[in-house]
């Protein structure tokens, strides 16, 4: 599945970018900030068929861990 196979990579590179970020700074609160887009149409390639769906699930799991977006 196209989709869950998005998703898994998003929650992967998340948790990789923010694990390298958090252990080289001293813990002080941030603000994290996300913006997220969905984009179903693109030259050469087929159009996806839900990106506002993908675009509200990669939100919601961005906020469950603590983001703004």
């Amino acid at each position: 599945r196209p989709f869950l196979k998005t998703v898994t990579f998003f929650k992967l590179s998340l948790f990789l970018s923010m694990a390298t970020s958090t252990s080289a700074t001293p813990t002080k609160a941030k603000r994290k900030l996300a913006l997220v887009m969905g984009i179903g149409k693109y030259q050469n390639i087929v159009s996806l068929s839900n990106p506002e769906n993908d675009a509200d699930d990669i939100t919601s799991e961005l906020e469950s861990i603590t983001f703004n977006t």
